[in-house]
């Protein structure tokens, strides 16, 4: 669990037995303002001293997705501050570079992409800043609008949280602090609950739960804001705590325990807990998230009877919303939301149904539809892809696509059977994950699964990343241009995959209302759209442009014409070393059109992030 970032196993065995090494949540690294480096555990208050850096003014900590612990020193408003590396086994530290953001470095934190975000004090007015992957050059985001800040820690859901604290003895801080990472403002989302701690630092453990450090170890709760006491640390002047696998907004998940039960998930390390709050609905079935608004919905079916409840959750409030009951005639075995935020449930087997059964359920106007049987009946997991691809997975076969408009059902390798299987989603990075007493690394092309954490506790029904898929989700953009046969040039997409660095094939452009069997290309550029007349149409991506070798659209008559273009395999090709995780990539077809004035036609425009 701790790898290469902690001290000897003797140092360690000081805080706890080999068996609770394994699920220990809360034991960290924390630095004083004197620049010492302290193994930590927030709960039980053991501090044992690393080493000492012999820099002093360190006011952060924040742990970068390689697993690395950075802090900042110095910082002035004509001065840059330095960016440092700590090494926590020996507590020396390690010049990463300078940043110049106006002022003393309040506090770090790092999305689940590698961007860090920093903040830093300014009279009557801290700034947020951000630096992307890779660099060290501050872009200030915006001013938070409170002028008493310290700490900075990224939730698992994604939200960026500060803490005001008192200007002086006599008046409250404000205590915990919302940021929104776009524009840098603060809000105050409990009023009442001001403070007179003077909170340092901020952490999320590898469960989810926030510390805090000030006089003392808190449990943030982040409800009301409130602190409840945890660990003490001798008075120690702790400036920056965080946790070798804390939770961050890539790796966290809701799960549905097989008992009913809800439960928070660190989908990286496998650490689960327990989150079912008191009067919760029992008997939960299944979780999906909504794409448009990242809201949560669970399934409730009560044993023996096919009607199921929906409720729409809330996993900050803790809050059930209950939403409509539905009789499908089954067992809600799945859930997941398409692309048209319209949610799909798998039913299993029930009473004289000896088949799953695939539903498409309405919830704003509380109707469903069956869309038909599959052919199968061990079928639990859902999960729809980037581009739309519908896949579930069966007890027998493994990994399956499903039609969606028919209930048709394709083993995606018929000889690798499944491995039984309870739930499937996509991660943010665009993993296939399926999960039940632990997890898999499912393969879209071939079916193969490669084993993943197993879980700390409780076998899973359903499981829900917090954030969706990050990249490779295409959108269209800009104008295609109607052809001499007075059709629409327009592009989508195809194949099982999405634009991946690695997956190598099955991420199709497709180009369709074209004229048929005519020459045609797909051309493409890395800086972005464009839109500017050309030939008749409008070019919709800016230059440089590469393009990709000619071919001839599909036979046929009218405007029957397609052209598809394996874009994945062309990464797979490594002719264009630009194509790497991250890339955004624009793109547009022409083809040759002898028919209207300018002999030419080009599509609309899309637009995609390579994924790992």
């Amino acid at each position: 669990m701790f790898s290469r970032l902690f001290p000897g196993a003797a140092a360690l065995a000081l805080l706890f037995s080999s068996a609770q090494l394994q699920a220990q949540a809360t034991t960290g690294i924390g630095v004083t303002f004197t620049g010492q480096v302290f193994l930590i555990d927030v709960v039980n208050g053991t501090t044992i001293l690393i080493g000492s850096s012999g820099i002093n003014d360190l006011n952060s900590l924040a742990r970068d997705p390689l697993g690395d612990f950075i802090t900042a020193t110095g910082g002035t408003s004509t001065q840059p501050a330095t960016l440092r590396r700590v090494n926590t086994q020996t507590g020396a530290l390690t010049t990463v570079g300078s940043i110049a953001v106006q002022g003393s470095v309040r506090g770090l934190a790092y999305d689940g992409e590698g961007a860090l975000f920093v903040l830093s004090d300014s009279p009557g007015n801290d700034k947020l800043w951000r630096i992307a992957p890779g660099s060290t050059t501050p872009v200030l985001i915006g001013a938070t609008g409170f002028g008493s800040l310290q700490a900075l820690c990224m939730s698992p859901e994604g939200r960026l949280y500060a803490w005001d604290v008192s200007p002086n003895l006599s008046t409250a801080g404000k205590g915990l602090i919302e940021i929104d990472p776009r524009t840098g403002a603060g809000v105050d989302p409990f009023p009442a609950a001001t403070s007179f701690e003077s909170v340092q630092s901020l952490a999320f453990d590898s469960v989810g739960r926030m510390f805090a450090v000030g006089s003392r170890f808190f449990q943030v709760n982040r409800k009301d804001g409130g602190l409840g006491n945890a660990g003490t640390h001798g008075g120690l002047d702790f400036r920056g705590i965080e946790f070798p696998d804390g939770m961050t907004d890539t790796d966290s998940a809701l799960g549905v325990f097989t008992s009913g039960g809800l439960a928070r998930i660190n989908m990286r390390t496998g650490a689960t807990i327990s989150i079912t709050p008191s009067g919760a609905p029992t008997l939960l079935r299944a979780i999906a998230r909504r794409p448009s608004d990242g809201k949560f919905f669970v399934a409730r079916t009560l044993t023996g009877s096919s009607s199921s409840t929906l409720f729409e959750y809330d996993p900050l409030s803790e809050l059930f919303t209950q939403l409509g009951a539905f009789d499908m005639g089954g067992v809600v075995g799945g859930l997941a939301f398409d692309l048209d935020d319209t949610l799909l449930a798998v039913l299993e087997p029930f009473a004289g149904n000896s088949l799953n059964r695939l539903v498409r359920i309405d919830i704003a106007a509380g109707t469903f539809e069956v869309i038909g049987n599959l052919p199968v009946s061990g079928m639990r997991g859902l999960a729809v892809s980037p581009t739309g691809v519908v896949f579930g997975y069966d007890a027998g076969l493994g990994l399956c696509v499903i039609n969606d408009s028919t209930a048709g059902l394709s083993d995606v390798n018929p000889q690798i059977p499944g491995s039984n299987q309870n739930s499937l989603c996509f991660s943010p990075r665009g993993d296939l994950i399926a999960a039940r007493v632990g997890t898999r690394n499912v393969n879209i092309l071939n079916g193969t699964e490669i084993p993943g954490p197993s879980l700390s506790s409780g076998a899973l029904n359903s499981i829900e990343f917090f954030s969706g898929p990050r990249s490779g989700v295409p959108t269209f953009y800009c104008s295609g241009q109607v052809n001499s046969a007075s059709c629409l040039a327009s592009l989508s997409v195809d194949g099982r995959a999405f634009p991946s660095a690695t997956l190598g094939s099955d991420f199709f452009v497709r180009a369709f209302k074209l004229l048929p069997g005519k020459s045609a290309l797909f051309f493409y550029g890395t800086n972005g759209r464009a839109s500017a007349p050309f030939f008749g149409g409008t070019l919709c991506v800016a230059g440089p442009q590469r393009r990709t070798p000619l071919t001839t659209t599909t036979s046929g008559v009218g405007c029957q014409g397609l052209l598809f273009f394996d874009f994945n395999a062309h990464i797979a090709s490594g002719v264009d070393p630009t194509l790497v995780a991250g890339a955004v990539v624009n793109g547009q077809v022409w083809s040759r059109d002898s028919g209207a004035p300018n002999g030419t036609n080009l599509t609309n425009g899309i637009e995609f992030e390579i994924s790992p």
